[in-house]
Parts: structure tokens; sequence; C-alpha cells
């Protein structure tokens, strides 16, 4: 798996964990827009930034549920199984701690330039 695409998964990671684990899609890409990412537009390292969270999904990753609303359908971002599996919640905080402190600009740490 690509660095790039490991570091903007441990990104949404950390804002999934920072919002109690689950996060609606219109939410999740209002935070990733601050980072330069656009759900239906290209970006010059992930191409489609909207492929590489799909495909995150499909790896297991994330997970994206269903759910029903006042305004109809709406989507559910939770970290998946595979991220639940694989990453440690404390060494994650760990890094959301460590990078708060710091006071490093979260676009600087995913390396997006």
């Amino acid at each position: 798996e690509d660095k790039k695409e490991k570091s903007l998964l441990l990104t949404i990671l950390m804002i999934l964990s920072l919002s109690g684990d689950q996060m609606t899609e219109e939410k999740l890409w209002e935070h990733l827009r601050l980072l330069g990412l656009e759900k239906d537009s290209k970006h010059k390292v992930f191409g489609d930034p909207n492929t590489v969270v799909n495909k995150f999904v499909r790896q297991r990753y994330l997970q994206k549920i269903p759910k029903k609303s006042e305004s109809g359908r709406i989507w559910l971002f939770q970290p998946g199984e595979n991220a639940l599996d694989e990453i440690d919640q404390i060494s994650l905080n760990e890094a959301i701690s460590k990078k708060l402190q710091k006071g490093e600009n979260i676009q600087e740490v995913i390396e997006l330039e």
C-alpha cells in the first residue's frame, strides 16, 4: 500500500477518533476539504480522493453505514474491522496527542504537498 494513502487513512482515522469514532460522510468531506481534498475533484497526489476513500471501505479499514434521516438516507463513516485489528487505539491517540502538542500543521504531517 502506498505510503501517502496510508497517511491519508491514518488522518481519516484520527478525525474519526476525535469525533467519537463516527461521522457523517458530509462532515468527513468538510474536514478533508480543509486538507485540499475535494470529493469530486482530482488531487495531484491521490487522484480522485473519493476513489481512495472507497478503496479503504473495500479493504475494511473504514465502514460506510447507511442511516435514515429526516432528509433521506445519509452515510456514516466508522473505523472498519481491519483498522481496529491492525491499528492500536492507544498508539493512534498518542499520535494525535503528539501532533496537537507540537502544534504541527496537519497538512504537513500527512505530506499532501
